[in-house]
Parts: structure tokens; sequence; C-alpha cells
């Protein structure tokens, strides 16, 4: 997975968010939903966290076959718990719950389903979709491979 083009890409993306309709309130801050799409495309542990996952279990994929491999529901599932732990353990530690976020999430969907927030949390649902998580780590792996043939 080419991490410079990701990260570079979530500033971009968190720019937008903090520049556009987000729950932003400017006598109290952030928002939680704020702060999580921050940390979803800012926080270099979280990215790191999902790059080692990918480095570390991409070689099973065939990026050559559209199967679909048992191992491949094994890995998804460790994937998503991992994606799912580190957002939870982060908004816990902004003093919030996961309850109170999709609250607000709703929230915010239901008052404008094309707004920034709603665009931002089906990202987020799309970081934990099958066929997402399969297509990022068949990248992983094809970038794995390319840098092994340059660095002969």
């Amino acid at each position: 997975m080419p991490s410079e083009s990701k990260h570079s890409r979530r500033d971009d993306d968190a720019k937008e968010v903090k520049d556009s309709d987000s729950a932003f309130d400017a006598k109290e801050g952030p928002t939680i939903i704020d702060r999580v799409v921050g940390f979803f495309f800012e926080n270099e542990d979280f990215c790191k966290a999902l790059d080692h996952f990918a480095d570390n279990h991409c070689d099973i994929f065939d990026v050559e076959s559209e199967e679909m491999q048992l191992e491949y529901t094994d890995l998804y599932q460790q994937f998503t718990k991992l994606f799912e732990d580190k957002i939870e353990e982060f908004i816990e530690a902004q003093g919030s719950s996961v309850k109170e976020f999709y609250k607000l999430v709703k929230k915010a969907h239901d008052k404008d389903p094309h707004g920034t927030i709603a665009t931002y949390s089906r990202m987020l649902v799309a970081t934990t979709d099958f066929a997402v998580f399969v297509l990022m780590m068949k990248q992983a792996k094809q970038a794995k491979v390319e840098a092994k043939r340059e660095s002969k």
C-alpha cells in the first residue's frame, strides 16, 4: 500500500471536513464526529496500524484471481476488529461513547444525507467492507512485490 499517497489524500480529505459543513461549533470546538474524522484521516499511529496489518497479512492474497478464499474471511474479521477497536478507543479517550457518536452521525445524516458528515460516515463504513478490504490487501501485496523487484 503506497502510504505516501494515502496519507496525503487523507490530509486533503480531513482539510475538506474542517472547511465544510462539519459539526464544528465555534463556541465548543470540534465535536466527536470532527475528532473521529480527523483521527481517521490524520492519525499516524492509526494509519500505521492498518498498514502494518496489511503488510503482515497480504501474502496469502492472489492478485490475479477473483476467487475469494476462506482465509480472506478470517483476516477480514481480524481487520474489522482492529479497525473498530482503534476507533472505539479513540472515541472513549475523547470522553464520549460509541453510542453517542452513532447517535450524532445518525442525526447529521437524517438532517442532510448528502452532507459532509454523511459522506464521511459512509467512508468509515466502506473501510470495513469486505470487497474494499480484499482490494486493499491485494494492493498491499502488489506494492510489496514491486518494492522487492525495485530493490534488486
